[in-house]
């Protein structure tokens, strides 16, 4: 779960030291506060039923261990469809970005200078990804490892572009307008899909 948790921490933009000790202090004193109560019950629920004792022991200690990474994974969740959102625009910005002659090194260091303000969440990620470059990483392994960890499935979709591109060349504006088409032709079949969801239960309700 160490695991799932250092993750999820990277997900949610939870990086810096700061941030990683508050959860971690929540987490601990959710369990100091679960412990307390489980003591208190024991010695004195006098009224309670041995039994429920043990069940309410275990319902504390599995709230109390359960609600710090309920919130996390709520925190992580809610970035990726944040950034999910920013893909589209994304790819449009790489697309100028790669027509103006720019490499995919210097098209990372354009967005993290003027695309903070359309691109907040992944713009913070770019940083990262320039930061790695910089310091001479490879471009293709930096770009899955980015990837793999955010696990939003546009971007890593157009990662994935990018990093063939890189490893073997040729044309970059077609691939990411194909990909740009995809997104595009999924989102409108999910929106069609909530729409005929939600006309459904309308049609319930005005039954009823």
């Amino acid at each position: 779960e160490s695991g799932e948790a250092a993750r999820l921490l990277l997900q949610a933009g939870w990086r810096g030291a700061q941030a990683r000790l508050m959860f971690y202090a929540f987490r601990a004193g959710l369990l100091a506060l679960a412990g307390l109560l489980i003591v208190g019950l024991w010695l004195f629920g006098d009224s309670v039923k041995f039994g429920m004792k043990f069940l309410y022991s275990f319902a504390l200690f599995a709230f109390g261990y359960l609600i710090p990474m309920w919130v996390l994974r709520g925190a992580a969740g809610g970035r990726r469809a944040r950034m999910a959102r920013e893909v589209p625009l994304f790819i449009h910005l790489l697309v100028l970005l790669f027509e103006a002659g720019l490499s995919t090194r210097q098209a990372f260091a354009s967005l993290v200078r003027e695309g903070r303000g359309v691109l907040p969440e992944l713009g913070e990620e770019f940083e990262g990804v320039l930061r790695q470059l910089e310091a001479g990483g490879d471009i293709a392994d930096v770009l899955k490892g980015l990837g793999t960890a955010l696990d939003v499935p546009d971007l890593e979709g157009v990662l994935g572009v990018l990093r063939q591109v890189d490893k073997y060349g040729g044309e970059i504006r077609e691939p990411l307008l194909e990909a740009l088409g995809v997104l595009e032709e999924r989102r409108g079949l999910d929106l069609r899909e909530k729409v005929n969801l939600v006309s459904g239960r309308m049609t319930v309700v005005m039954v009823l």
